[in-house]
Order: C-alpha cells, then structure tokens, then sequence
C-alpha cells in the first residue's frame, strides 16, 4: 500500500460571502499552507481552493484529512458535498483546531484524475487559509487524523479542563487564607488562561455575537492573564511595587478598552500589537524573576526557575508563529499550560505543606510551653491549697472560739447569772435544765463545727434557743417576747442558720450581760428575699465611741457574723432604746 499523499499545491479564487459556487476565471495557483492576507490583503469573505490528486484504483475507499481551515468551510469530492460548517458567514464556526477527516467511498471516486473542492470563509485580519490535504489508504490517514486531533483538541482540552479545576482549588484555598495572595493571584491567573485557551476549543463564538468580538474577548483574556502572572510572581516572592503594578493594571485596563472599541478595519493591527505587549509583559517578568532568583539569595525559590524559563521559551515561540516570523499552525502555550499550571500548583502546595509544618512545629513549642506552664501553675495552686488550708484550720479555731463565746460562754454567763440573783438555794431540777442547756449549746457547736450540710427550717432551729434564753431572762427578772413571722417554713441550709442563730444568741447575751433592761423583744420576720433580725432592750443603752478598747467581743463578733452572712447589721442605742438589727438577702446568701 502506498504511502498517503499530501497534496501541497492548489488553485485559488475569491469570491464573496453569498456565492455558492466558484468564479469560473481568476484561479490563481498557490502553496499550501496558505494565508490569503499576503495575496489578498483586504479581502474578508470566500476563498476556493481546488486540488486534483490521481487515483488509479477505485476499488478501495481513500481516507482524506484537512488538519486545519481557517475559519470555517464546506468541501465537495468530484461534485459531491462531504463537509459543511453549520456557519459560513459571520459569526463564523472556529473550525481552525478542529482537523476533518472523511473515508471517501468508491462511488465518490473516478479513474484518473480526482478534484477537492473547499470553500473556506475567513479574515485577513485572522490569517483566512488552509492547510495541505491529505488522501491515501484510510487507515493510516485515520491515524494521522487521530495524532493531529490530540494535538489540536484533545490536549488543549485536558489543559482546559486541567487548569479549571487548579483555578477552583486555589481560588477556595485563597478565600480560606486570605492572606496568601500568591493564591489568588495565581487562581485570577489561571481563570483568564482557560478563557484564553478556550480559544483552542471553541467550535462557534457563542456567546459573542462575531468573530471581531471574540477576538477583543479572547486578546483581553491574554492581556489579563499577563497582569495577573506579574502580581502572581511578585507575590510568590513577597514582593510589592505599587508603582509598578498600578502602571500594569492601566496598560492592561488600556488594552482592553483599546480592543473593544477600535474599528474592526484595525482590528487586526490591535490584535497584533496586544498580543506582543502581553507576551513581552510575560516574557520580561519570567526573565527578571528568574534572573533576581539567580543573583540575589534573600528571597531564593529554585523551584520556580525552571518552570519561568520554560514559560519564556514557550511564549516567545508561540508569539514567533503568531507574528508568522516561525512556520507552524499549533501553539505549545496550550499543551504545556497545564503541565506549567500543575507544576506552578505543585510549588503552592509545597509552600503550604511548609507552613503547616512550621505551624504545626508551633503548636508543639507552643504545647510544651503551656505544659511547662500548666506544671508551674499546679504546684503553684498546690501551694496555694496548702496555704489556705492552714488559714482555714486558723479560721475555724477563730469560728470555735466565737461560738464558744457566743453560745456557751453565753450560756454560761446566764447561768451564772441565775444563780447569783437567786433569792434561794437554787432547785436541782432547774440546776439540772442549766446543764443540759449548756450540753445542747455544746452540741450545736460541735454540730457547727462539723459543718452538717442540708436544708433545715429556721424555726426549728431557732426553738431550743428561744426556750432557753427566755428561761435565762425570766430567771433575771427580765420579760422577753419573740415575734416570729414566715420562718416556720423557711429552710436554710445548716451555715446560714448557725450564723443567724449565732448572732441571735450574741445579740441576746450583751442584752442580759449589759444592758440592765426589764423588757426584750426579738422580732424575726422573712419578706419574699430578705430575712430580718430585729432585738430591742429598754436598757441603759451605750455608745460605741465611748466604750473604745473595753468594747469587748460582743459588737465585734456580730460585725464579724453578719460579714460572713453576706448581710448588713446595723445598732441604734439610746438611754431607754437600743435596737440591734441584720438583714439578710436570701437570694444571694
């Protein structure tokens, strides 16, 4: 079997967008690959070519395979329509990526002398022509047709597809860390890549309404792109040059506004002009990044050398072919985008693998700190417990020796009392309560001392007293009236009723110890959040000025109690009239 054919030379005549069929005169002969700008360099509508190829063997199908037509085209065989572009007028399809084969059947074919007839529709200003044909034995024309559309398709649409995803990654890592700009320059970065390579894919210019609005969109995508890799590059290096970058976000602004609104006569002029102005903007920053990488070690990222020179050199071909300076109708730019991106992505991925390990290095000098710390604090509170436990051993004896004054001193003194105003010899039965009076008091206090817990109701702890102190002040010749009101459901907890019985029972001995009264009278009245204490004697009554040093404890321990209620005492005394109060808050005590 032969090898295939390539078919590299051709006719040609222009005509215009509405003819269906060839001028019959003005064929002019040409090479193929062809750009009909040189020959026809205003000319934007219909361009024919016609090829003729020998076939002596009809009896087996031929293959046939156009790498590229720009932009769009129909094709005929011997007469016979095989192709058709859905558009051959503006909006053109993009047909210039997009290789066409057809298995061309024996009853498509003549003995001899074949003719391809192609009807290309394009631009002068988008380089309007095509490319050599190629006939043959269809197996390995298909094959060649399979290699031309990975190269054309397939891999411009894995780098589409590739820096897309890259785009959202980064874009959601930046949004996340906002602080890292490196990533969202990069993911702004990237976006405009896939809509610039878009360009590589496309098949119509939807959603642009003409080709001259794709080419402003898809020129404005580079120009953007190039901003951004600047910003990008600067900020991977922890550079800022404000001058600089606000001078390249206006010549990008320019660029744009430049592309959209010149007429489409110089449209291909701007193109041009744009695109060298962005390919030199990344040109020059991937040589000077790379260069200061080189020469200066304060900030040194050898990872990104590489791939910044591999940028260079692939632009600076690519923007050779585009100029037609370099022979070639493929740009590397899309192939090796997305192996460009996943490396630049790699190099990102490491930079935050290295900062979580410096972060998570942190968190374990910081850990150690705080273990360290919480170890200084430990045997700081230990000292600290041990500490308050002394003060709390020397309080209780303060507590003991107080409810030793107050209740069986107290008792005591009542006693004593009793039997030095006896008329007569003092009956043993009542002897006999007296002591068990002074064993209940004894009892309370080692009940106190004890710190009993639970809920007791104040009016059954305040009854034994009562019974007791009334007996004691009859036994002097003194009346004491109790005026009790809400405390027969009042409960407490044990602290609480020990204080108020304490200060009751402090209250009541320095009435019968001092105050020379006939007449007292104890009012205990609960409202809905406080309880109060109210004791009033018609005794003598005293100033606190004037007892200074020989106060005794009486006054100070009932200040003192009522501190440890959280409640307020006050007394006014009087010849006549002395009232010793506290009130306490049960909501807050």
């Amino acid at each position: 079997m032969p090898a295939p054919l390539t078919l590299r030379h051709a006719e040609a005549v222009r005509s215009d967008w509405a003819e269906a069929a060839p001028p019959e005169d003005g064929w002019t002969p040409v090479a193929l690959p062809d750009n009909w700008a040189h020959r026809w360099p205003a000319h934007d509508g219909v361009v024919w070519y016609r090829l003729r190829w020998e076939q002596p063997d009809t009896a087996s199908p031929v293959g046939l395979l156009l790498p590229w037509i720009n932009m769009a085209s129909a094709v005929w065989v011997n007469g016979i329509e095989v192709h058709r572009d859905a558009h051959l007028v503006d909006p053109l399809s993009r047909a210039w990526h997009s290789p066409l084969y057809r298995r061309l059947v024996p009853p498509l074919l003549q003995a001899g002398e074949n003719t391809v007839l192609v009807r290309v529709s394009g631009m002068a200003a988008y380089q309007g022509g095509m490319a050599p044909v190629t006939v043959g034995d269809p197996t390995r024309v298909h094959a060649r047709y399979r290699l031309e559309h990975l190269v054309r398709q397939d891999l411009q649409l894995v780098g589409v597809t590739v820096a897309s995803v890259i785009a959202l990654f980064f874009g959601a890592l930046w949004a996340l860390r906002p602080r890292e700009q490196a990533y969202g320059w990069f993911s702004l970065m990237t976006f405009f890549w896939v809509l610039f390579e878009y360009n590589h894919v496309a098949t119509e210019t939807w959603p642009l309404p003409s080709t001259d609005a794709w080419q402003a969109a898809n020129t404005s995508a580079l120009l953007a792109f190039a901003g951004c890799f600047v910003l990008f590059v600067l900020r991977y290096r922890q550079r800022r040059l404000p001058r600089t970058e606000w001078a390249l976000l206006a010549v990008v602004a320019l660029g744009c506004v430049d592309l959209w609104t010149v007429d489409r006569t110089q449209m291909a002029l701007r193109r041009d002009l744009w695109t060298g102005v962005a390919a030199l903007v990344v040109i020059g920053a991937a040589l000077l990044s790379s260069a200061t990488n080189l020469l200066r070690a304060s900030h040194p990222q050898p990872g990104l050398v590489p791939i910044l020179l591999l940028i260079m050199g692939v632009t600076v071909r690519d923007l050779l072919v585009f100029l037609q300076f370099v022979e070639g109708s493929i740009y590397y730019s899309g192939i090796a985008s997305y192996v460009l991106l996943v490396g630049v992505a790699l190099l990102l991925a490491r930079r935050f693998t290295h900062a979580l390990e410096h972060t998570e290095s942190f968190n374990a000098r910081l850990l150690a700190q705080v273990e360290g710390a919480k170890a200084e604090l430990r045997e700081s509170l230990e000292r600290e417990h041990a500490l308050k436990l002394l003060h709390a051993r020397a309080h209780e004896r303060v507590n003991l020796a107080s409810d030793l004054h107050d209740g069986l001193g107290g008792m005591l003194v009542g006693s004593i009392a009793t039997l030095e105003h006896a008329a007569a010899p003092v009956p043993q039965a009542q002897m006999l309560a007296m002591l068990k009076g002074l064993r209940d008091d004894l009892r309370l206090i080692i009940d106190a001392t004890g710190q009993q817990t639970g809920l007791q109701v104040l009016g059954e702890v305040i009854a034994p007293l009562r019974h007791r102190i009334t007996e004691l002040f009859e036994a002097s010749g003194i009346r004491c009236r109790w005026h009790l009101s809400g405390v027969d459901d009042l409960t407490l907890d044990a602290s609480l009723n020990i204080g108020v019985l304490r200060f009751l029972q402090e209250a009541l001995t320095n009435a019968l110890k001092h105050s020379g009264a006939r007449q007292v009278d104890v009012y205990v009245q609960r409202t809905r959040t406080h309880l109060r204490l109210d004791v009033n004697d018609d005794g003598r009554g005293f100033q606190e000025a004037a007892l200074g040093a020989h106060a005794g404890n009486g006054l100070r321990n009932m200040r003192t109690r009522a501190e440890r209620l959280g409640a307020q005492v006050q007394w006014q005394s009087a010849p006549g009239r002395t009232t010793v109060s506290l009130l306490v808050d049960l909501l807050s005590s």
